[in-house]
């Protein structure tokens, strides 16, 4: 059967170290399939390889009901590195000359660093989680595998939190705050230079009246570094003992690094993860909690909406009178589209997520182009669909307006616009 998801995605042949495999071989029911993101210059990955292989072997030689195979998706430079890594390793592989799958696979799955593991079911190709590698980790003899990610918020509402000064306060009493997840360790220099603004601005916003709560969860290595350094925070905290939930949690929210600022609305829905940011461009809080805008300048702190969600964006020549227009000209369309979304949503349909914005001169801007494939010919209008390796450009027109704008939205939802492939 050659419609399988899987196929689609991973390809009619797979390799082994014996020659290749058909892919259709691997769909069955109670199957899963990890898809191993790694390569040999990678020293993490180096480090990691050994404890996959130990569980890999040791879940295959026993009795459990689910089965597993493991498909190595490299990401080294060159094939000699590819055939000494794969040479090692005792599962299968996507053949190296696949490049263009291989990166479309990346962007499928968000996977934005290496190693990564994500675990797919192998008859429909769904996400059973993206944090293999961290469950491998947690898990070492699969006892919960195969690891389905919980919602996040089902785990938030699980913690008994604590105050610097010991008393617990349940997550339920603050669900319907504003609400901060700093994710932070002693050992981190920028946390460390971090956390005297945060806590200003939490000290400015709790005293304006609002309903903000932040909540620490540590990275520290010991609960003698995360007393020390909690002890200096005016907020709640998940507690040192609750490794799992605070693992869990960076885990579900997609935290690659800190210090991280997740904010979180009065409905436990992420508002932005790039807290940090808008603590560093907003200082006094007078934006907050920094709710997206119907249509933004593009800039560094939206790279997170670049990389999960298709969004429009507006070149043109960056000076102030030409950003104010791209503005006003996407503005009635950013509200239309709103209304649509809300009328959507009350008969129960599905309308893309979209995101507006117009260019600056922010470095991100330059990338972005660099995506698009253009040099500096303005205006140029793009919807740009990173997770699905997905680019629409609009027919150039020197004096771009709302109606023009606004016919390309609906024609993107209707899905009547043209793809091009990204890096074609």
């Amino acid at each position: 059967m050659s419609d399988y998801p899987v196929i689609k995605l991973l390809g009619d042949i797979l390799l082994t170290q014996n020659g290749t495999i058909r892919t259709e071989s691997l769909c069955e029911e109670g199957k899963y399939l990890g898809l191993y993101y790694s390569a040999q210059w990678c020293p993490s990955c180096i480090a990691f390889t050994p404890e996959l292989t130990q569980f890999y072997r040791q879940f295959k030689a026993s009795n459990r009901k689910e089965k597993i195979e493991i498909i190595y998706i490299s990401s080294d430079s060159e094939e000699k590195q590819f055939k000494e890594q794969f040479a090692a390793m005792p599962w299968l592989a996507l053949p190296f000359s696949d490049r263009h799958r291989q990166m479309e696979l990346a962007r499928h799955f968000r996977v934005q660093s290496i190693p990564a593991l994500v675990i797919i079911d192998s008859l429909s190709a769904e996400l059973i989680t993206s944090c293999g590698r961290a469950c491998v980790m947690d898990d070492p003899g699969g006892l919960r595998f195969p690891w389905p990610m919980r919602d996040p918020v089902e785990v938030l509402k699980e913690c008994i939190l604590v105050s610097p000064n010991g008393d617990k306060v349940s997550y339920e009493s603050i669900s319907t705050h504003i609400k901060g997840l700093y994710f932070s360790a002693h050992w981190c220099p920028p946390c460390k230079a971090f956390t005297p603004q945060l806590i200003k601005l939490y000290n400015k916003v709790q005293n304006m009246g609002k309903n903000f709560q932040i909540i620490f969860v540590s990275s520290d290595r010991s609960e003698e570094s995360f007393v020390k350094y909690f002890s200096n925070m005016p907020w709640l905290a998940v507690p040192y003992s609750e490794e799992k939930t605070r693992k869990e949690l960076a885990h579900l929210y997609g935290v690659g690094g800190i210090p991280c600022l997740v904010i979180l609305d009065e409905n436990n829905s992420i508002i932005t993860k790039e807290g940090r940011m808008e603590v560093n461009e907003d200082p006094e809080g007078e934006e907050f909690p920094w709710r997206p805008k119907l249509v933004d300048e593009l800039g560094s702190k939206h790279v997170s909406k670049l990389n999960e969600e298709p969004c429009l964006v507006y070149f043109t020549i960056c000076e102030d009178k030409e950003l104010e227009l791209a503005h006003f000209a996407l503005l009635p369309v950013a509200e239309e589209y709103q209304a649509r979304i809300k009328r959507a949503s009350a008969e129960e349909t599905k309308i893309p997520k979209l995101n507006f914005f117009y260019a600056g001169d922010a470095d991100i801007c330059d990338s972005v182009r660099d995506i698009i494939g253009f040099g500096d010919d303005f205006p140029l209008l793009v919807i740009l669909d990173i997770p699905n390796g997905k680019k629409y450009i609009h027919e150039r027109s020197e004096n771009m307006t709302s109606d023009m704008i606004g016919k390309f939205v609906r024609d993107f939802i209707s899905q009547k616009l043209k793809s091009i492939t990204i890096g074609n």
